[in-house]
């Protein structure tokens, strides 16, 4: 018997990529919503610096990835003193070994633009 229609093989794999690429649309959704945003990242490394160091600081942005190596960048940082700390940019390559342990190790930095009083 001879159909014009997908062959019932046809119609499996069909369904089958239709369901991968469907879990694959859900996973992206979930992981944009579980990371933070770059704005939400820089408030948040605002607020740590100040209660590290005890004085306001403002970061323009902070930009990160993860591939093809781990890296953040933070631009336009400046304390909020008589004779402020600026930096204009300053890049941090982060260790990928460290990051599966959960720790954060600097293995390298980059500054450009600092202003130290």
């Amino acid at each position: 018997m001879t159909g014009f229609g997908p062959t019932t093989r046809a119609r499996k794999w069909l369904l089958g990529v239709g369901i991968f690429a469907g879990l694959l649309a859900l996973l992206a959704v979930v992981v944009a919503r579980l990371i933070p945003s770059d704005e939400e990242l820089a408030r948040c490394a605002s607020g740590e610096l100040e209660a590290a160091l005890g004085v306001p600081v403002s970061i323009g942005a902070l930009h990160w990835r993860l591939l093809p190596s781990p890296l953040v960048g933070i631009e336009n940082a400046a304390t909020g003193q008589l004779q402020p700390i600026e930096v204009k940019r300053l890049t941090a390559w982060l260790d990928t070994s460290a990051l599966w342990q959960r720790r954060l190790k600097v293995e390298r930095t980059l500054v450009q633009g600092a202003v130290v009083p």
